[in-house]
Order: C-alpha cells, then structure tokens, then sequence
C-alpha cells in the first residue's frame, strides 16, 4: 500500500467521511499545545515530554509537518492558562445548574415569607449547616434545629396556600374561603396536642372561632354557588370545622337556605323579564317530553333545578380540584338565566385586597424612582392603568407570592 504524501504544514487537511461528507481539518498551534498540556495531566507526563527533538520529528514526520517543539517554559504557563480557562468554564456551568439556587430571605411581618424561606432550604440543609458552622467557628447549627424548621414549615403550609388561593387573579376566590377555613381547622385539630405549637394553635384557633361567629354570610352563598359544594357540601364543611375546632354546629342551615331564597327571588324580580330564553318551536317530540318531566317532577324554579341536580357526579379528583367553577355558569348561563347572574355577582367578589393593591405598589416603585420623581399625577395614573390593562388583554396579572415583599413592612 502506498503512503499518501503528506501536505505542507500551510494548507489544509481534509478527511472524508463514510457518508461521503467532507469535513475540513485546520491545523492550530495554540490547540496543539492546549492539546499538549490536557495530555500531559492526564497521562501524569513530565513537562519535559513536549520538549523533546525526538518526539518533535515523530510528530512532524508521521502527523503534522508543521508541528514545532513546545519548550519547557511554555508547557508551564500553558497549563496555567488552560487551568485558568477551565475553571472559569466549570464554574459558568455550576452557576446555571437546576438555574441555581436562590434562597429566599425572611420577613419578621409576614409567615410566608418564613415558608418561603425554609421551603427554599430543602434539601440544602446539611450544606448550610456546615457553612453557617464553619462561620461561626462552632457546631451552632445541628440536625435537631432543622427538624424543628421544617415542621414548623408543615404547619405554615396551610397558610401559605390559604394566601395564594385568595389571592387568586382569573379564578373565584368567595367559593373557596371555607374549603381553605377547613384546611387550616384540620391543620390546628392536628397540632394542637405537639408539645412546639400547643400555644400558637390556641391563640390561632380561637381568633378563627371569632372570624366564623362574624363571617358574612355573602361567602355561605358564594359556596352554595359552586357545584361542587351546594348546600350539602357546605354542611359538611361546616361540620368538619365544628369537629376541628371543638365547636357546636354554628349556623342554621335553613337559615341559609332562606337567605339564599331572599337572593334568588330579588334577583329574579330584577333579571327575569330581560333574561327569557327562546323556545324552539319547530320540535314537538322535545316539549312532550318536558311535560312528562315536569308532570313527574312538577315545575320547579332555577334555584331547585340547580339544588337538585348533581354536576359534577361523574369528574374525578382530579378534575374537581382543578374545576374551574367560573367557565362553569358560563357555560350553563342559558339553563340558569337568573342564576347564573347571582352566581357571578357572589363568585367575583375578591378575598384579598393584595393582587389590588400590588398593582400600585409595584406601579410606584416602578413608575416612581429618584429619576422620575417630578412625573405629574395624571402621568403616574396613565401608566400604571395602561401597564395593568396591557397585562389583562394578555392575562399576565397573574398575582405571586414575591410581591408580597411590598408589604413587609407595611
């Protein structure tokens, strides 16, 4: 077999692949001698190795021609320099890591911000332990403090969630107030015989007995008005928050009952005459059949209609817990005409004043600076109402639980 002459040290090397694609090799020095030194560490070689007439001439003859032997000297500052390159890489790749990690700082005024903070460190407790430690020159930080961090985070959990559902942007917040009340009722029937939050449960559920003994019963209505809950799932709740709180049952559920009636029948006496669907009258068969209905179980009003008929028999829990109660009595409007305007008016009614609120706070510390401090007023409200009407059209007012660092010290 003939050997295929070499080319100069000039020019170009090009190898062909087994796909017939070509790919062309440019000889560097300087990649050579980064070559060199990766070798060299990696094999455990002297750093004399490249310094060599000999190996200068088997590499000139046999690879590359215009290979030129790396001295001693330049061996050393290469591996400092390659070292230094490789370095800077790693840490640049370390740094976006899982995005790294941010933890989150602590607020003496607000508990979830506390979460926040030890949710943060999960996972992370034993490499804070021994910095902290190192820092403080003493074993301060021990496994038993992180026990007691993070159940005290479990206990948090509860509220942390309560905040983030009234707090809710696109979805009814009102229908949700007792669902996350029974949370926290089962939270505090849990905890309240650990010896760490005996106290802190007594304090906390007996302000809660208090709010139930003063809720507005506008949130009984906004529970009713949601499918998956009606007037049976509201006594249920009810009853569970009893037990958790060792109450006796506190409302009359026909007292509800009534009131919801009162709601129904103002609203129909108001609604009623301009909400009136049309009935087809091009099918006979349908309308015997709604008489036999209503000969079978007489005629009965929105309210009834809706009382009685399960919705929501058929969805799993899944789909419960992600049911989006709104697109619900948009989606039924026209089989609960009058209904349908009742729930909405219960179902937008806002539990929190912090996604409101947020608007401004973030708008001014925004809009508001030290180089923009001599804006007139009809300039502030122009650009805070465009900037939260542009986030609306594209549903971005998405409220989380970062702005509530804005009220920390409020």
């Amino acid at each position: 077999m003939d050997l295929v002459p070499l080319p100069d040290s000039n020019s170009s090397q090009i190898s062909l692949e087994s796909t017939g694609s070509s790919d062309v090799f440019h000889y560097s020095k300087l990649k050579v001698r980064q070559g060199l030194v990766k070798y060299i560490a990696c094999v455990e070689l002297p750093l004399s190795f490249a310094d060599n007439v000999k190996f200068e001439k088997f590499i000139q003859n046999y690879i590359q021609p215009g290979y030129v032997r790396v001295p001693k000297h330049i061996i050393k500052s290469d591996c400092i320099r390659v070292f230094d390159e490789m370095k800077k890489n790693l840490i640049s790749e370390l740094s976006n890591f899982h995005e790294g990690r941010n933890f989150k700082p602590d607020s003496e005024t607000s508990w979830n911000s506390t979460y926040r903070m030890l949710q943060s460190c999960s996972n992370y407790n034993s490499v804070i332990t021994d910095f902290y430690n190192r820092m403080q020159n003493d074993s301060v930080l021990c496994e038993e403090d992180w026990e007691i961090s993070f159940g005290f985070m479990e206990f948090l959990e509860v509220f942390y969630n309560a905040t983030m559902v009234f707090s809710g942007v696109y979805s009814s917040t009102s229908c949700a107030v007792l669902c996350e009340l029974c949370d926290i009722s089962d939270v505090f029937n849990k905890y309240k015989d650990h010896l760490r939050f005996i106290d802190i449960c007594k304090i906390m559920a007996e302000k809660l007995r208090k709010y139930l003994e003063s809720m507005p019963p506008v949130l009984y209505l906004a529970a009713i008005m949601d499918p998956r809950i009606k007037l049976e799932g509201l006594e249920l709740l009810l009853n569970e928050i009893s037990q958790n709180l060792s109450l006796p049952f506190f409302i009359n559920m026909n007292d509800i009952k009534n009131v919801l009636d009162s709601y129904f029948n103002a609203y129909k006496s108001k609604f009623a005459s301009t909400t009136k669907v049309s009935v087809s009258t091009s099918s006979t068969s349908w309308s015997l059949l709604d008489k036999v209905h209503e000969q079978k179980y007489g005629v009965r009003s929105e309210l009834e209609k809706y009382l009685a008929i399960d919705f929501t028999f058929s969805l799993t829990l899944e789909d419960l817990e992600q049911f989006n109660v709104l697109a619900w009595w948009k989606m039924h409007e026209k089989g609960f005409p009058v209904l349908s305007i009742l729930a909405r008016d219960l179902l937008t009614l806002p539990m929190s004043t912090l996604v409101s609120e947020s608007v401004f706070k973030t708008g001014n510390h925004r809009v508001l600076n030290m180089e923009r401090s001599m804006l007139p007023v009809e300039i502030v409200e122009s650009l805070l109402c465009i900037k939260d009407w542009e986030d609306a059209d594209t549903r971005d007012q998405s409220w989380t639980d970062d702005n509530m660092d804005y009220f920390a010290n409020s």
